[in-house]
């Protein structure tokens, strides 16, 4: 029988210790211990987060949370420097400017809640959270009034270091929160003139919560649009049977950063006519030809002026892609020398071309728009599904075919749609 000695038992216990440590530590994950972040303001989310908000000037940032100033509300995670010179610094970097303009806006800061964290294991996703409030807050006149709150949480994993997520998960963030200022979601130049004119008490004071937002996307607006739309036919073979359509239609428009937008519609357009006569031998009693169709667009817009919403009319120019898909109905009764008929064909029918716009938004109010756009289209024929039998197909061409055609669903020629907008 084999006895072990002390210092085994010694041994063995220290390893079932460094195995029960192990285990503790896959199972509940651990957080960086002892980390310190050194800011870094030239970091990616900063750069182009929002344009600056001329005539703001932040005059100071408070720290309300007390204890340690460089805390981020974990002992295992501090920054460098007081919480409060960073949100300075950063808030700083991104909404100052040195251009003049604007109505003189002084902000005071005050931070109620700025904690980091994360998590790592070993087995299991790695993440890192962030959170923030911030109160906000105009000195008018040497008094100071709070008009709002701005709150930011972000949660997201850690793909190679819980640091670096950490470190982004904040950077994103303030650049959230500048965002909301730049972007004025909470309209403090108008804050300002109300409490400068004594009207600070009726300020709608509220927690905006906020997420960051990509640069492209800062100051877009997308919206929807509806509206009836005029369809002059060019050619002949369109004209001449249907004259000019008339339909409706639905959209999503969307206007950048800059001057570029999208607008991506559809609609109905319906149209009956007298179809034009092929061949002579017959004698035509009754004829007429309908449609039924589905025009598609797809447009990119440019703006010919930056936007400005004191402006009544914003126009801009545009092109894009059209698809037109529906069903005719072509019928006659008619008769020659040695026969006659009466018959009808339905055929699917699909075309699709190119379009050039001149349009214009006519302001309504903060929401709504009314809308006016000139369009040339440049369509090619359409194409014919025949829901026909192959036998009836062969009877048709000898008479219903050989007596009237079927208009070529080219929608080429002059469209006017007039509409309205709404953010």
């Amino acid at each position: 029988m084999a006895i072990a000695t002390r210092s085994e038992n010694s041994l063995l216990a220290s390893l079932f210790l460094v195995l029960a440590v192990g285990c503790g530590m896959l199972a509940c994950g651990t957080t960086t211990a002892g980390e310190v972040i050194y800011p870094d303001y030239e970091n990616g989310f900063f750069h182009n987060a929002t344009p600056p908000l001329p005539g703001l000037r932040l005059v100071r940032v408070e720290d309300l949370r007390g204890g340690n100033p460089e805390s981020l509300g974990s002992a295992d995670i501090a920054l460098a420097e007081p919480v409060a010179d960073f949100v300075k610094h950063s808030l700083d970097a991104m909404l100052t400017t040195t251009k003049p303009g604007g109505i003189p806006i002084d902000l005071v800061v005050a931070i109620q809640e700025f904690q980091l964290g994360g998590k790592s294991s070993l087995l299991g996703s790695s993440s890192c959270h962030f959170s923030a409030r911030l109160e906000l807050r105009l000195l008018v006149s040497g008094t100071e009034t709070i008009v709002g709150w701005l709150q930011t949480e972000k949660q997201q994993d850690a793909v190679f270091s819980v640091l670096n997520c950490e470190k982004d998960a904040m950077y994103s963030s303030m650049a959230a929160l500048a965002q909301a200022v730049g972007l004025e979601d909470i309209p403090l130049d108008k804050f300002a003139a109300d409490i400068a004119a004594g009207r600070g008490e009726s300020i709608e004071k509220k927690t905006l919560r906020v997420a960051y937002r990509q640069p492209w996307l800062m100051g877009s607006k997308f919206g929807w649009e509806t509206g009836a739309a005029y369809y002059g036919f060019a050619e002949s073979e369109m004209k001449d049977p249907y004259g000019s359509c008339f339909g409706i239609r639905l959209g999503v428009v969307g206007w950048f950063r800059a001057r570029s937008g999208f607008k991506v519609a559809a609609g109905y357009l319906s149209g009956t006519g007298t179809p034009r006569r092929v061949n002579p031998i017959w004698t035509i009693e009754k004829s007429k030809v309908s449609m039924y169709t589905i025009p598609i667009q797809a447009s990119y817009l440019y703006r010919l002026r930056v936007r400005d919403d004191s402006r009544t009319f914003a126009p801009y120019v545009g092109a894009g892609a059209n698809l037109f898909l529906g069903i005719d109905r072509l019928e006659a009764t008619a008769s020659s020398p040695t026969e006659e008929f009466e018959a009808h064909s339905n055929a699917f029918r699909a075309s699709g071309g190119v379009h050039a716009i001149l349009g214009s938004e006519i302001k309504l109010g903060s929401r709504y728009a009314g809308v006016l756009e000139i369009k040339w289209i440049q369509c090619g024929n359409g194409s014919t599904g025949d829901l026909l039998s192959e036998e009836d197909k062969a009877l048709f061409q000898s008479t219903l075919y050989d007596a009237v055609a079927r208009p070529t669903f080219n929608f080429t020629g002059w469209t006017v749609e007039l509409g309205i907008r709404g953010y």
